[in-house]
């Protein structure tokens, strides 16, 4: 079944069971197919695809088993990131730039 791999990719991927059963149902909406026992089905895959990936990173790694090192895809530690006040001014001055932009778009 192809919606259960493509969801238990994006579920590996970021760590996220649910969020890959619902890419999957959104990418096929217009399909009349889905039942909600497919559904379900496809939410315990994507929940033991992604136990299976947290065990086997753990024992690749020689950490204990945890669910919050599960996915495959790491942004890094938001936490060490200082801001400054130019940091704020320029994502305004982006999301301006940004707006007059689209915009224009639905103009043209």
């Amino acid at each position: 079944m192809i919606a259960a791999g493509a969801s238990v990719g994006v579920a590996c991927a970021f760590g996220s069971p649910i969020g890959g059963a619902l890419f999957s149902y959104e990418i096929s909406k217009p399909q009349t197919y889905w039942t909600f026992s497919m559904l379900w089905r496809v939410f315990f895959s994507t929940c033991i695809a992604s136990f299976t990936l947290s065990i086997l990173k753990a024992l690749e790694e020689g950490t204990e088993v945890s669910m919050n090192q599960a996915g495959a895809v790491k942004f890094g530690d938001l936490t060490t990131v200082d801001n400054s006040l130019f940091d704020l001014f320029a994502a305004i001055v982006l999301g301006i730039i940004c707006g007059l932009f689209g915009s224009l778009f639905i103009y043209c």
